[in-house]
């Protein structure tokens, strides 16, 4: 008796093979799931204890959301790196060998790397961390090389940030001194304006030894505050050259002032700060092209902050739960 066709069509290698085909069509097209990443309320704490002690003050919620989103980004560039075998470098590999040295893991060399990757050291060790963030840094920037700016974009920029070009108002100032800051020493100088020396060396040997010197060549503003403090060299705006001025006080004492020569501030010509301009813009087209690598990176991602409700978190592909701190 001839096998019926249902029978047949079970043991066909037709069907096995248009089976198989469809398994394996659907392994291939079933989605990798997303690489999680966790930042804890503790991992939290300790962004803000960071900057607090950088700072010298606590972070606010903006601040805070600023710090948590970096150490995502940052997080995602080491998994990143960690594909493209990054952990492989030989400054990783030094590091590590260092710190299996350092916590006695093994004897030879390679077998502390071996015993330093096997506690997850690369994952840990902030010192790792950074060379394989900074390396997928340069290697997304070989990726996509960063191109000189046009010469519009150079005057755009120069024409935008022209107080930063500013050169600060020079002064050729001589003073005489009269220690101590009691109201004696105030009232020399007010009897010296009233009658001084027919030049100014003989005015300077009116008054008393001043170990910064008495007679200062064309200096900044800034400068001249280091020697006399700022209460002092903010006052020479305001002087008219030629004349004695005063009496001024500094942190030392009294001073009666002679502006020889003002020189007006002015701005650093085009060409004196090209360079400069071609190293920012350069600095901040890589920025841009680093983040919206991280932009697209972060489809393969799946990131959970452990976070309070105050900070509101809006990226692609970020959730929260929300919990007390």
């Amino acid at each position: 008796m001839s096998p019926g066709p249902i029978k047949k069509l079970i043991y066909s290698p037709l069907l096995h093979c248009l089976t198989t085909g469809i398994a394996l069509l659907w392994l291939v097209a079933e989605p990798e799931p997303p690489q999680q990443i966790s930042i804890s309320q503790q991992q939290v704490k300790d962004l803000k204890i960071q900057w607090q002690q950088k700072t010298g003050h606590w972070p606010d919620n903006s601040q805070t959301q600023t710090l948590v989103h970096a150490s995502i980004e940052n997080e995602i560039l080491f998994q990143e790196g960690l594909d493209h075998g990054l952990d492989q470098l030989p400054a990783v590999q030094a590091r590590l060998q260092k710190l299996g040295s350092f916590l006695k893991l093994a004897d030879e060399p390679a077998a502390q790397i071996k015993e330093a990757q096997l506690l997850g050291l690369v994952q840990t060790d902030p010192v790792a961390r950074q060379h394989i963030i900074s390396s997928m840094q340069e290697v997304l920037t070989a990726e996509n090389p960063i191109v000189e700016p046009e010469q519009t974009d150079i005057e755009s920029y120069y024409q935008s940030n022209l107080e930063q070009y500013k050169k600060p108002s020079l002064f050729k100032v001589s003073q005489v001194f009269f220690s101590d800051q009691g109201q004696s020493s105030k009232e020399r100088a007010i009897q010296f304006l009233k009658s001084p020396a027919d030049t100014v060396e003989q005015s300077i040997r009116m008054g008393d030894a001043f170990f910064s010197g008495h007679q200062f060549p064309l200096m900044s503003e800034q400068q001249i505050a280091k020697r006399l403090g700022s209460g002092f060299a903010e006052q020479l705006e305001n002087m008219q050259p030629g004349s004695w001025t005063g009496p001024v006080q500094s942190v030392y004492g009294w001073h009666a002032v002679i502006v020889h020569q003002k020189k007006e501030s002015e701005y650093k010509p085009l060409s004196e700060v090209k360079e400069q301009i071609v190293t920012a813009l350069m600095r901040e087209s890589r920025t841009l092209m680093i983040s919206k690598k991280i932009e697209e990176f972060k489809e393969d991602y799946q990131v959970t902050i452990d976070q309070p409700a105050s900070l509101e978190v809006t990226s692609i592909n970020l959730t929260t739960q929300e919990t007390g701190l």
